[in-house]
Order: structure tokens, then sequence, then C-alpha cells
């Protein structure tokens, strides 16, 4: 048997998983952003995915040519939808700063950014001042504290939408904790999950149902994370964990020093862009903080 996975980043958690729990299949795993770069490329990456028994892909949409979902469904043998996990229930001041042509601006934990850090640019706070924001208070006036209901609650719907259901997921990855490296890198008890859901989607049983997350690599691990506050965890019910890092190998940074090496960045530019970044409008007005 042969299985074809097509997502994003977490794509190689799940082609790792499924291959633990079904060691005698062949999986094949493609980086959406890379194989669907060019219409040649979407065209080959469409006729391996067309050559394999099952399909496991988070739905693109049409800009993805022959891989979108709608065209996979036409193709692929046996097609099946999974959603990207997106969840900033315990990051909820992370998030991605735009600039010129549609790019995301680099800071320093990679595309990651602090709305409290670009809130605090803008209204001429000092790095120490803005450090000082990330506080329960703060947390409060920003909405944080209600962010992991929220996202349940989207999570929820994300995998309604496509027909699965997300209830028996969420109470088992809460229990072990933060189930989230950053708001869209699921940690691998995470993506074993989804492996095993897929497997129950394709009508598989698992040849390893045994296999445990301690038993895989999470190459996700690796990347750049925030800290989940500890006024966040509580309000989430788990564990505060996590600095402001750039990857594994990093050494941790404070809030302090992750401020001002945001800010060096933030003069470089458009204070325009950086107000348009998700949240920072409505956060400097509910604050009551000016803007650059």
């Amino acid at each position: 048997m042969k299985i074809g996975v097509l997502y994003n980043c977490q794509g190689e958690g799940i082609a790792v998983s499924l291959r633990a729990l079904l060691p005698d299949a062949t999986i094949i795993n493609f980086v959406a952003g890379v194989a669907g770069r060019t219409p040649r490329d979407q065209a080959e990456t469409a006729a391996a995915l067309n050559d394999c028994d099952h399909v496991i892909s988070c739905d693109f949409g049409p800009a993805f040519g022959k891989l979108a979902g709608k065209a996979l469904r036409r193709t692929a043998r046996r097609y099946h939808a999974f959603p990207a996990i997106r969840f900033s229930g315990f990051h909820p001041d992370m998030i991605y700063v735009p600039i010129d042509g549609g790019h995301l601006g680099e800071g320093p934990t990679g595309d990651y950014h602090s709305r409290i850090a670009v809130i605090g640019f803008l209204a001429g706070l000092s790095p120490g001042d803005t450090a000082a924001l990330y506080n329960r208070l703060i947390f409060l006036r920003l909405g944080y504290l209600n962010a992991y209901a929220e996202q349940c609650a989207l999570l929820t719907q994300s995998f309604a939408d496509l027909g699965l259901d997300a209830a028996p997921l969420l109470p088992a990855w809460h229990a072990a904790g933060s189930f989230m490296h950053s708001l869209n890198h699921p940690k691998i008890n995470v993506l074993l999950d989804v492996a095993r859901a897929a497997c129950t989607h394709m009508g598989v049983a698992p040849q390893n149902p045994a296999v445990t997350p301690a038993a895989l690599p999470d190459r996700l691990a690796t990347g750049p994370i925030h800290p989940v506050f500890p006024a966040i965890a509580a309000a989430a019910g788990v564990p505060p964990e996590g600095s402001f890092r750039n990857s594994s190998a990093a050494p941790p940074l404070t809030p302090e020093a992750f401020v001002a090496a945001s800010f060096d960045v933030y003069e470089r530019l458009d204070p325009k862009l950086l107000r348009s970044a998700d949240g920072v409008a409505q956060g400097l007005a509910v604050l009551r903080l000016g803007a650059k």
C-alpha cells in the first residue's frame, strides 16, 4: 500500500507517524509550498499522488492547481482531507508581521513576532517598559485569557467542516499540557493522533497500534518558540513552559532582550505595515497607547 501526504510543515510529523503505525506501507510526503511552486511542480506531484492508494492532504485552495483539494478529489484514487492544525490558544500574543510583496518579516524568533512587542514599539515605549506588559492584567485586557476556549471551538469547527470529529482528541491533548510549540507547529502527540485518525478514515488497521509519541522524532520542536506565559497557562489549565527562543540550539532570550532585538528589526520597517499586523491597531486602542 502506498500513501501520499500533501501538507505544510506538519506533513513530516504525520508521515513519520504513519510509517510507525504502518511499517509495511510506503509513505511519501510532499511539502505543499515546494510541491506547488510552479505548474510543472504541481503536475509532477499530482502524478505521484495519483499513483498512491490513498492521499492525505489539508485541502489546499485553487492556487495550488492540480494539488488543490477539488482537483485531487477528482484524480486521486482515495482522497482524505484533514485540517492543518492552527491553534493560538497557548500563544495568543504570537503573530506574523507583513512586509512589502506579501512576505513575512523576520525577527529574533523567525517569522513569529509578539503583538505586545509591536504595540510597545509603535507606542514609543522602551524595551524594558514593553517587556513589563507581559503580565496578567494586560493579557486580560487584550483578551488573551479567553484564547484557549475560543481556539478549541475554532479547531473543532475546522475538523467538523471536513466531516471529522475533534471532540475525542482535544481532552487527551490537553491532558498532556500545551500541545503546540507555536501557533502552527503542533507537538508530535497531536500529529500522531492525526495519523491514527487518517488510518481510521482510510479503513486501515495500524500494524503497530501501540506506538507512542516518545518513540517518534518531534522535528517541529527544534524551531522558534515563544513562552506559554504563566497567566495564559493558568487560564488554559496547563503548566507554563518555554521561553523566547529562535531554535532549540539557541540560548533563550529574556523578554527584555527579545523586545530589544524586535525593536531593532522594526526600526527598518514601515510603521503602517506594523500597525496592519493582526490585532495591533486594536491592541493600541484597548491599551490606550498612542502610535508612531
